[in-house]
């Protein structure tokens, strides 16, 4: 049933559904549990989009999953802003 669930929703869906932005109410540790999950998806799909055999297609979800990664950059910005860490 997930498995046909999941064919039935496009790539653009699934890409976008795990770089939204976190719920406010969210204590630190399940912020840190929430990325490590996000990144752990974002790895495994790049890992599938470099198999692409069309380079357009593998482009265009590269570009999308470096977003991704790229917002996970920010979340980890939160984060540490949470644990008192500033860049400067």
């Amino acid at each position: 049933m997930l498995f046909k669930e999941l064919q039935e929703t496009s790539i653009d869906d699934l890409l976008t559904e795990a770089t939204l932005d976190l719920p406010a109410n969210m204590t630190l540790p399940e912020m840190l549990d929430e990325g490590y999950k996000r990144f752990t998806a974002a790895r495994k799909a790049l890992g599938i989009s470099n198999k692409l055999s069309d380079p357009t297609q593998r482009k265009k979800h590269r570009s999308k999953i470096m977003i991704a990664i790229n917002q996970l950059r920010n979340l980890l910005g939160e984060i540490s802003k949470q644990l008192g860490y500033d860049k400067d």
